[in-house]
Order: structure tokens, then sequence, then C-alpha cells
């Protein structure tokens, strides 16, 4: 009887640590989550504060030179100009964005960028109609398509051959492709291996190795290829969040 009893206790014993160890483990998973969604908001803050300084004032110095030689063209450069300023400091506050806005303001930078610089940027999408509800990270796309259009033309040597991107759906994936043809590689290649490595931590952060984001060159040109997938609503990621953060906090 002595036994039994030394027996039970010891396995309520171990019942009680394994259920409290299990807690623990569950709310250090959900404080990990927690901490994992807080660095992705303070990684879109600091993307907010560093929005392209080298664009800025090349844009304003643009608009300064447009205005006393093509009016008109500078009223259209001003009008892209706020477009995307408004579009980068106030309706990327989410970590998500539609879809079919983030496109309209590519197009409108790519727009800008030719007016600015007269060089050869072509942009083309086949997109289906229903990637009106659809979203994706904030700061990826736009971001990724700025970074290397900047870049290339903050090379030193004569203007670039070409820069071409290609966007298009299919199903829910999204499908984006850059060709960058630069008047010479060598001075930027580490430069658009650097942006590589950016975003991919930032996609990891989102898609955790569900994305393709590939960095190549063949013969002098770059080529830059990017799918992942587009998304019906983050509404009920913003519910787990509440929901997660509540409970860890009521808790530990």
């Amino acid at each position: 009887m002595g036994n039994n009893g030394i027996n039970i206790a010891i396995f309520m014993a171990l019942v009680g640590l394994g259920i409290k160890f299990t807690k623990n483990w569950y709310l250090q998973q959900i404080q990990n989550r927690i901490l994992a969604r807080q660095k992705i908001t303070n990684e879109l803050k600091l993307l907010k504060a560093r929005i392209q300084p080298g664009f800025l004032f090349e844009t304003l110095q643009a608009l300064y030179y447009k205005i006393s030689s093509d009016k008109n063209q500078a009223a259209e450069m001003l009008l892209k100009f706020s477009e995307l300023l408004s579009y980068m400091l106030y309706e990327c506050n989410d970590e998500f964005v539609l879809m079919q806005r983030e496109l309209f303001i590519i197009h409108e930078f790519i727009a800008l960028e030719k007016m600015m610089k007269e060089t050869k940027l072509t942009i083309t999408d086949n997109v289906s109609n229903d990637i009106n509800k659809k979203y994706i990270p904030s700061f990826i796309l736009l971001s990724l398509i700025q970074n290397c259009v900047i870049a290339l033309h903050d090379n030193q040597h004569k203007e670039p051959h070409y820069f071409d991107v290609k966007i298009h759906t299919e199903s829910n994936m999204l499908y984006c492709k850059m060709n960058i043809q630069p008047a010479d590689a060598s001075p930027i290649r580490d430069v658009y291996a650097t942006i590589i490595n950016t975003f991919i931590n930032r996609l990891e952060a989102f898609y955790t190795n569900n994305y393709k984001l590939e960095f190549l060159e063949e013969e002098g040109k770059f080529i830059i290829t990017m799918s992942l997938l587009l998304l019906d609503n983050f509404l009920p990621n913003k519910i787990e969040e509440a929901s997660e953060t509540g409970y860890a906090y009521a808790h530990v």
C-alpha cells in the first residue's frame, strides 16, 4: 500500500511537471510569434524612414528643372510622385496591402522614372480580375522593383541598356521576372546580391520557404525571379494576433 502511494505520488508529480512544461512551451511559442510580428512591424517603420532619400532628392530636383522647361510634364510628374509618396507613407501601415493597388503604384513609379531618367524601362502585366481582393505583404514587390531600378541608375557608368519587368498571376500565385541589362555589371553585382538577401529575410518572415526569389547573371545581364502566394484576406492573422497577445500576457 505504501509503495502504491509513493508510485501514485511520483506519477502525479510527473504529470504535473509535464503539464507545466507543455504550458510553458506553448506560451513560449506564442511569445516567439508575437516577437516575430513585432519585428515585422518595426521593419515596416524602418523601411518607411529609409524611403530612398536619393530617389526623393532626384525627383524633387527633376521637378524643379521640369517646371521651367515643360510645365505640363512637371504637373504630371508631381501627381505621380504624390501618389507614390502617399501610398508608401500612409497606405502601407498594415503588414499586407491590396495587390491591385500595389500594381497600380508600380506602374506609376516606372512612368515617373522614365520621365526623370529617359531610360528604357518597361513593365508588362498579365493579371486576372480576381486580384481585386488579393493581398501581398507590404514593401515587397514595389520595394524590390524600386531598389533594383535605383541601383541601376546609381551605377556611375553610362545609361543602362534596359530594365524590363513582367508580372503575371496564375491561380493564387504571383510571378515577377526582371531582366536587367546594365552598361557594366561588375560595379553593381554585389549591390543586387545584397538587395536580394534583404528581401529573402523579409519574405521568410511571412512565407517560411513557401516562396521563390532567385538572382542569376547571364552574360552581363541580371535576371531576378520571384513567386509568392496571394492571400485572400489578412484579417484572420489580426484576430489570431490579438488572441495570442491577450493569452500570453495574461498567463506569463
